[in-house]
């Protein structure tokens, strides 16, 4: 070959390889990839500016053009955000809280009561007499929706407090005692101070009463408050510390009961139908309060994070001893080719056998979904003798069901989910819902947002789609299943959650690089659908109440890579919430799908280096409702944070790089969130306050050190014990870390070794006296053993 020939074939192959190179479509992740900030449907610029009109005419006195100007925004808001003008926490200027324009805008009008007295006299002149009428209605007829309407149309009237108030009783009778302190507090006169803070929280116990006059002060920012009420506050107040006795936070009852006697030391009211005076009579259902018995608390899991809350579910701490009861095999799901694990260690997790399954409890059913011979399954094991119950399978590739293959009954040896996938971001996880006799999964391609080349010829049969099965009959479909998305920019994310009545779904909407994330809602059908399983794109949609966009923004993929997500939505105090791991939070009415509000959080850079971006193992990872809180800990954020459930408004966030490696979060317990991944983390619910960590070490950046013992699996909360699985052993930590003169330290409270019972730490999973665990590879029951039976010497330590 002459030397010009061989120049030529050299110049052929390197122009072949830099075509088929990463670089050649853009490079994936060539140094540490840094994530835009979330882009809202915001407020336009006509409405901006008729906002700015209307300040220049207050300043010029033009009080009913001012109105008008805000009146005029308010009316064509067109569903859009504008970002609240409330005072920052202190450090966090990278977080903001949006709410929707309609809101602000009345929130502004309120504003008028110490900006311009004289236009918010004008503009109640238009809108008092509706909003009387109104809320003299609602009194009569007894219909909260009325109240409400006076809340979303007519805040600033007279009548704003009124409602507010209407609307927290109506609250309270229904037990959402959570939603019913909300309303008490938008009079103006609960226990929060001027910037929308929990005085129990942020002030001094021994505050005098001089200083508790000064931080419950009304605010003069633009806020959610009512402006002038003339309600009598001891009467709220007292509400208020009932609902905390009732709620069973006893620290925050006594603390506001205190404030109270320094405040209203001589007022009288009626509590319970007796009439005395406010302190005694709440002192008296104080201690009443002791005596009754705890509430009830739900103890069965029927989703991911035991309940719709994702705060886990209260159970006895079980004992279990000896020997398996039984065990089936699991098909085995690896990651080698995702991007996020390349070059390091999965966070509690075995790349070559990744502790993909979150089984479910169906009375004496374990359930389960699982991937394995191009199908999608879902099979129901006894939870005694672990017989299988029932399988069905579905081809990933079309809606229709095929009998189960002839072999031993088992779920195969190889999920092959990720099978024709190239080199992707995320990994598949198998989670499903049970509602009553219902079940609801996700089935089909894992995938929910494809690299752009493949976008372009993907068909119905290419996707990822909704079932919901009838249990009582072994998994026959319900009636109007399946729902696939209506087109193939479209995908449903993690298993749907029900409530009153209704299915709601995490939805991403693909744009090129960049996705959007909605709140989806859908009707339970009673009648079938028609559906065509020899077309392959056949796409029954099911019937959609609505659809809500919280954010959009760029991921990891930018559409070079498949995507695989499992976004899973939470439910709490008759609002959905979203974490979209994609810079946002956001949470939308249950009812009517009215957006709420959104927060945005500071997104992390990620580093395909071994030296962090722990937090980008998180991908099971709904915020958690507790209380009067929900706890957020973003895949794409080096905080975990805590908004108001209600308002959205930052509660708390924590230190920069805490808890990193936490991929899951457990519950909260008494005040103590719960933390989990290759550590333990205990944090203060009411600050964020990181208390203490098991095992000590630092959890991100060069100096990393591997944990030791390191976390392997979901653990569990039990009772007030920590279940936490390592591979060798489950580990039994106390939910309240003891006390030491310097700091918080927690102690293992006991031991139970896994190597000798044949079985590695995986998924934990309590059913009353009984303990499954789901590793990589197959699903164990442990619990007391059958009489007769021959006790091993296996004893925990």
């Amino acid at each position: 070959m002459s030397r010009r020939a061989a120049l030529y074939f050299l110049l052929t192959v390197a122009i072949l390889v830099w075509q088929q190179s990463p670089a050649a479509n853009g490079q994936i992740f060539p140094g540490p990839t840094n994530l835009p900030a979330a882009d809202l449907q915001l407020l336009d610029s006509a409405g901006a500016a008729h906002l700015e009109n209307a300040r220049q005419l207050l300043a010029q006195r033009q009080w009913d053009e001012a109105v008008e100007a805000i009146r005029r925004v308010l009316e064509n808001d067109g569903g859009r955000l504008i970002r609240a003008d409330v005072p920052a926490l202190q450090g966090s200027p990278s977080f903001a809280w949006y709410v929707p324009v309609r809101d602000y805008c009345h929130w502004r009008l309120a504003a008028l009561a110490w900006e311009a007295p004289e236009a918010l006299a004008a503009y109640r002149r238009l809108v008092d007499p509706l909003a009387e009428r109104w809320l003299s209605d609602g009194k009569q007829q007894h219909q909260p929706a009325l109240f409400r309407r006076v809340i979303d149309e007519a805040w600033a009237s007279r009548s704003g407090d009124d409602a507010a108030l209407a609307l927290g009783d109506d609250a309270f009778s229904s037990g959402n005692l959570v939603l019913a302190r909300y309303w008490w507090e938008r009079t103006g006169l609960g226990f929060v101070t001027s910037d929308g803070k929990p005085l129990w929280v942020f002030a001094e116990p021994r505050s005098s009463a001089v200083d508790l006059i000064k931080l419950l002060a009304p605010s003069r920012a633009i806020g959610p408050n009512y402006p002038d009420s003339d309600l009598p506050a001891a009467e709220i107040r007292a509400r208020s510390i009932i609902a905390a006795i009732l709620q069973g936070e006893s620290e925050r009852a006594q603390l506001e009961l205190r404030w109270f006697r320094l405040l209203h030391a001589a007022d009288e009211g009626t509590i319970a139908g007796r009439h005395g005076n406010y302190v005694e009579l709440l002192t008296a259902f104080s201690e009443q309060a002791k005596t009754w018995p705890a509430l009830h608390q739900p103890s069965i899991t029927t989703t991911w994070g035991g309940t719709p809350l994702r705060n886990g579910v209260v159970v006895s701490p079980p004992d279990p001893a000896g020997q398996a009861l039984w065990s089936v095999n699991l098909p085995r799901l690896t990651s080698d080719r995702d991007i996020i694990g390349a070059g390091r260690l999965r966070v509690a997790d075995d790349m070559k056998a990744l502790a993909a399954y979150y089984p479910v409890i169906w009375k004496n059913d374990v359930l389960l979904r699982a991937d394995a011979r191009g199908d999608s399954y879902l099979a129901a094991y006894d939870l005694t003798s672990g017989k299988q119950r029932w399988r069905i399978g579905y081809q990933r590739q079309a809606s229709r069901t095929v009998e189960p293959p002839a072999d031993d009954g088992s779920l195969g040896e190889i999920n092959d989910v990720h099978t024709d996938l190239p080199r992707h971001v995320g990994v598949a996880r198998f989670t499903l819902t049970v509602d009553g006799d219902r079940a609801f999964a996700r089935l089909g391609s894992a995938v929910t947002s494809p690299r752009a080349r493949r976008l372009e010829r993907l068909l119905a049969k290419d996707q990822g789609w909704l079932i919901g099965v009838d249990l009582a009959a072994e998994g026959k479909p319900l009636n109007g299943f399946p729902i696939r998305p209506e087109s193939a920019e479209w995908s449903f994310e993690g298993a749907p959650i029900i409530h009153d009545g209704a299915l709601y779904v995490a939805m991403r909407h693909v744009e090129g690089s960049r996705s959007q994330v909605h709140i989806a809602c859908y009707e339970l059908a009673t009648t079938a659908v028609p559906t065509n399983d020899d077309d392959d794109d056949s796409r029954p949609i099911g019937r959609l109440r609505f659809r809500t966009r919280i954010a959009s923004s760029a991921t990891l993929g930018g559409g070079n890579l498949d995507e695989v997500s499992q976004l899973l939505l939470t439910a709490a105090h008759g609002q959905i919430y979203c974490n979209t791991n994609a810079g946002a939070v956001g949470a939308v009415d249950a009812a009517s799908g009215r957006l709420k509000w959104v927060v945005t959080y500071p997104r992390a850079t990620f580093d395909d280096e071994s030296s962090g971006g722990s937090s980008f193992f998180r991908d099971l990872n709904p915020c958690l409702a507790a209380d009067d809180l929900v706890i957020v800990a973003p895949q794409d954020c080096e905080f975990l944070f805590a908004l108001d459930a209600v308002s959205g408004r930052l509660r708390w966030r924590t230190f920069e790089g805490a808890a990193a490696d936490a991929n899951c979060l457990l519950g909260v317990r008494s005040g103590r969130l719960i933390a989990a991944g290759d550590r333990v983390y205990w944090f203060d619910t009411r600050n964020g306050k990181q208390l203490a960590q098991y095992p000590a070490g630092r959890a991100q950046g060069p100096l990393t050190a591997s944990a030791s013992p390191r976390g392997l699996g979901q653990g569990v909360l039990a009772g007030n014990q920590i279940w936490w699985p390592t591979r060798e052993s489950i580990l039994i930590l106390p939910t309240e870390p003891a006390v030491t003169p310097s700091n918080f330290s927690p102690a293992l409270l006991r031991e139970i070794p896994l190597v000798p019972r044949g079985v590695q730490g995986g998924n934990l999973l309590i059913v009353g006296d009984r303990l499954l665990i789901s590793t990589g590879t197959q699903l164990t029951a442990f619990g007391p053993q059958p009489p007769g039976t021959p006790q091993p010497q296996l004893e925990a330590r």
